[in-house]
């Protein structure tokens, strides 16, 4: 994959910190946590946006989608991270997901990290796996003026 090649280093950096992040969200909860979008800033500065929407998780994630078509000038990369299910092999386990853009690049990547819980503690299985490209998370960024 293409992109996944091309990601620079502090793109990357914001991709696995919001992957272990994840992690961290889902052992808080058996029954899944709030999607929610790291942004790093060319001044630096990293933020925290959750995604909270009527329904259930499918529609947090949508609305999460939905507000990071635009993204503030300055805006170096977002993620976009999630729980769920991820089937590997065959087999079915509970899984983070953080979904990548870096702005400029023409895809975004996703990640599933599975795991297990094991006397209520979180086991991650693995390594984190590449499951595609797609489309671009930012396609507008916007002038804090406007």
């Amino acid at each position: 994959m293409t992109v996944w090649n091309e990601m620079s280093d502090s793109a990357m950096d914001l991709l696995f910190a919001a992957l272990d992040y994840a992690v961290e969200n889902a052992e808080i909860s058996e029954y899944g946590f709030t999607p929610f979008s790291f942004r790093d800033n060319g001044d630096g500065t990293r933020g925290l946006t959750r995604f909270v929407a009527d329904g259930d998780l499918a529609e947090s994630v949508r609305a999460g989608r939905k507000a990071l078509e635009v993204a503030p000038e300055g805006t170096v990369a977002v993620t976009l991270a999630w729980d769920g299910y991820l089937t590997h092999e065959g087999e079915r386990t509970e899984a983070v997901f953080v979904e990548a853009h870096e702005i400029g690049m023409p895809k975004s990547v996703l990640l599933g990290q599975r795991y297990v819980r094991v006397d209520g503690k979180l086991q991650t299985l693995g390594n984190p796996i590449l499951q595609a490209e797609t489309d671009p998370l930012v396609r507008v960024l916007r002038g804090e003026t406007e």
